[in-house]
């Protein structure tokens, strides 16, 4: 964030878009948000992707590459 948001909505969807985890927060330059989520079933972190909305715009969509063995 490059300045402060009030009113972010925070949601972790499935690979269908579903949306499993939400929640609004106030957030901008140096106050990030470190919160517990606990998610039914076994998902994987590139099975879900993070989506930031403000004012009703989609400001990020975020999804984690799936690792390598390689790596």
């Amino acid at each position: 964030m490059t300045a402060p948001r009030p009113g972010l909505t925070l949601q972790l969807v499935d690979r269908e878009d579903a949306v499993l985890w939400c929640d609004v927060v106030d957030l901008g330059p140096g106050t990030p948000i470190i919160a517990p989520v606990v998610l039914p079933g076994g998902y994987l972190a590139a099975d879900l992707t993070l989506v930031v909305l403000h004012g009703g715009l989609e400001l990020v969509r975020w999804t984690p590459r799936e690792m390598s063995d390689d790596v």
